[in-house]
């Protein structure tokens, strides 16, 4: 049997190296690979994590994918820009922030009843680093988390879960301080539950 893994494709971010080390402290498989070099024959992916990139989406130079192929049969984990590619891609709207947020932040709101946050405490420190913001989600997406600068600091998309649809999440943040609390729920392998 080949081992099951997780994919995480890399946009440039500063962080990716950290989002695979994350992943490999949960015992879990991960590769990292360039954002266009997605392996669509390889049955062992059961996750993908999209990275965060120096670039806005609306940057003429800025990475784009096709995730047709994934979307729907994978669950997808959107971090920083890669949440906003997918909100950008799928009808939403990601426009310039009115400052900065670089730094700590802490979640003001979040769905207490969702996967993603269980065991969270209120007011739970993450690390933020964008100069850009979702600020309408695409249709199906819902916010679960928000920080005091940031509405959409989680839209999950709110599709309920079937066979050909499995859940997939877009979290924005860097570094969340209390990650092994939040991983273990991306992973998608070993009868753990897909988020």
């Amino acid at each position: 049997m080949q081992q099951q893994k997780i994919i995480i494709l890399d946009f440039g971010s500063q962080t990716t190296q950290l989002i695979g080390r994350r992943v490999r402290e949960l015992d879990t498989f991960c590769e990292i690979l360039p954002y266009n070099k997605f392996p669509h024959d390889d049955d062992s992916v059961i996750g993908v994590i999209l990275s965060g990139s120096p670039y806005s989406v609306y940057d003429p130079e800025a990475f784009k994918v096709d995730l047709s192929r994934i979307r729907g049969r994978l669950p997808i984990l959107g971090i920083c820009y890669g949440a906003q590619y997918m909100a950008h891609t799928y009808g939403g709207r990601v426009e310039r922030a009115e400052s900065r947020e670089y730094g700590r932040a802490h979640l003001c709101t979040f769905d207490h009843e969702n996967p993603l946050f269980e065991g969270f405490a209120d007011n739970s420190q993450v690390w933020m680093s964008h100069g850009d913001t979702i600020t309408a989600l695409p249709e199906g997406f819902r916010t679960i988390a928000s920080t005091e600068k940031v509405i959409n600091a989680a839209p999950p998309r709110g599709v309920p879960q079937s066979a050909r649809q499995p859940p997939a999440a877009q979290l924005r943040g860097r570094h969340l301080r209390q990650p092994t609390r939040l991983e273990p729920r991306l992973v998608c392998g070993d009868n753990r539950q897909r988020t």
